[in-house]
């Protein structure tokens, strides 16, 4: 009988343990989950016109949910200005820390935990990747699935079939999918449930604005009676689909943080004269010196409610020097239907996964404050050297994008 309390995420050993007595993926068994995908990409894009989804609610911010009530097919879509490149880049991981930050973005209270597991082969060696992943959900009682997963680019031929091809920048369909694999992690106290062909369709709606759909499905058996409810389906797609359209990463919660024992930024090692402190937002560990402040009236202060303040929570949310350039970033490329300005005021794409370094040069500390406007909401910088302040190239890109007088 398995134990339905509610649990805290694993801790990084048990998970390594549990990830540790599964089969690595050799060489013939990438290339068959491969093929698979292969095979299994045209049947997700076509089931979303063929299937018999009927319209179940039309959220306020404009998310459409549908349900093949035959099926229990589970279908939450919307529209994103972003292209379909940038899109379908953004959602693989490369490590167990990026799927555990991906899904709590996607899922919020939901999640529990989350791995990346092995798959003992290098993906320049072996071609695309496909990555074989553990993902621990809660709902009434703890539920688990194993799934395989990949991004391909698709195409539609003149025979209105799909095939897939490979990414470029001019890519107009993809496809993210997840497959069962049942025999990975089957040793959990969790409820364990199989996923029926699912994931992520992406279509594009002009150059710079695509449609994200996120299909979600669970075999028959785990669908039915003590299965998950369909409103929780509904919930659990509708939440994964309107994350794309936040400018704005959640804070993060302790069990997210990583325990390095140096700054994923400069690689200073942790000692006495130098502490260890994490990012919010990206749960890294950093230096003094890589950290800085968000007041806590920050739009980015206020997403989600796992952030731990205690009774009497602190003025400022600690941040790593990279995160508040990169929300800002995104922010302008929604803004601005995708496409952000350059110093020269030419447009280009920047995806904000891709953003490795930004100037640190900050603004002229001779006034108090200074003051932008950071989506809908104004935001208010100290002056201190240790409130976050944005870069000049981050500030150059927000006054480009304003229209210019006749």
């Amino acid at each position: 009988m398995p134990d339905h309390s509610p649990r805290q995420p694993h801790t990084p050993q048990l998970r390594q343990q549990g990830c540790a007595s599964d089969p690595i993926m050799l060489y013939h068994d990438h290339m068959d989950y491969y093929r698979q995908a292969i095979a299994s990409a045209p049947a997700l894009v076509d089931d979303l016109t063929t299937g018999s989804y009927s319209l179940v609610q039309v959220a306020p911010d404009g998310i459409h949910i549908l349900e093949d009530m035959g099926r229990r097919r589970v279908v939450a879509t919307a529209t994103v200005p972003r292209p379909v490149h940038a899109l379908l880049a953004s959602l693989p991981t490369h490590s167990s820390h990026d799927f555990r930050r991906q899904m709590f973005n996607y899922f919020d209270q939901s999640f529990l935990d989350g791995a990346r597991l092995p798959s003992g082969h290098d993906d320049d060696m072996f071609g695309p990747p496909v990555s074989l992943l553990w993902l621990a959900l809660h709902h009434v009682i703890p539920y688990d699935m194993a799934f395989a997963s990949t991004t391909l680019a698709v195409c539609g031929c003149r025979d209105g079939r799909y095939k897939v091809v490979p990414a470029t920048d001019a890519t107009t369909l993809g496809v993210q999918l997840w497959w069962s694999m049942p025999h990975l992690m089957a040793h959990t106290s969790h409820e364990r449930l199989n996923v029926v062909l699912s994931g992520f369709v992406v279509e594009a709606k002009d150059e710079l604005t695509s449609t994200v759909s996120f299909v979600l499905q669970f075999a028959p058996e785990e669908a039915s009676g003590s299965g998950p409810p369909s409103d929780w389906l509904h919930a659990l797609t509708r939440a994964t689909v309107a994350s794309f359209r936040d400018t704005i990463a959640p804070i993060l919660p302790k069990a997210l943080w990583t325990g390095n024992a140096y700054c994923y930024l400069c690689f200073r090692a942790f000692r006495l004269w130098c502490r260890r402190h994490h990012c919010r937002f990206c749960g890294h560990a950093i230096c003094n010196k890589c950290a800085t402040h968000l007041p806590r009236h920050h739009p980015a202060t206020m997403t989600h409610g796992h952030s731990s303040h205690g009774r009497h929570p602190a003025k400022h949310v600690r941040a790593c020097i990279k995160c508040p350039d990169a929300m800002m970033q995104r922010t302008v490329q929604l803004l601005v239907g995708g496409k952000a300005l350059d110093t020269t005021g030419r447009g280009s794409w920047v995806d904000s996964s891709s953003i490795t370094s930004w100037s640190s040069a900050t603004l002229p500390t001779n006034t108090s404050s200074s003051s932008f406007t950071l989506g809908s909401a104004p935001c208010v910088i100290a002056s201190s050297p240790h409130v976050y302040q944005p870069s000049c190239h981050a500030l150059t890109i927000v006054h480009s994008t304003q229209p210019r007088a006749a």
